[in-house]
């Protein structure tokens, strides 16, 4: 783990490989692995959903989209309070 940070909904990992994890409080976890452009959803009752990076765009999946972006604006909001 290189860095992570704690906000009210979860926590965020930046890992040394350069993937990114997010555990989310309703028990949910979100993968994103660089190396292989997927993003990986686990929901809380256990199934999973992964997607590549190029049909990102495309997805109609909001409970991803919803995750991802809850996830970039965490690393991109330093000073966002928790």
């Amino acid at each position: 783990i290189k860095n992570w940070r704690k906000r009210s909904h979860g926590y965020v990992f930046c890992l040394s490989n350069h993937s990114i994890q997010s555990f989310f409080k309703d028990k949910s976890e979100l993968l994103i692995h660089k190396a292989a452009k997927t993003i990986l959803l686990m929901q809380r009752d256990g199934t999973q959903q992964t997607i590549s990076n190029s049909d990102l765009k495309l997805s109609q999946n909001t409970e991803i989209l919803k995750r991802l972006n809850y996830t970039k604006d965490v690393l991109n909001n330093q000073k966002h309070v928790s």
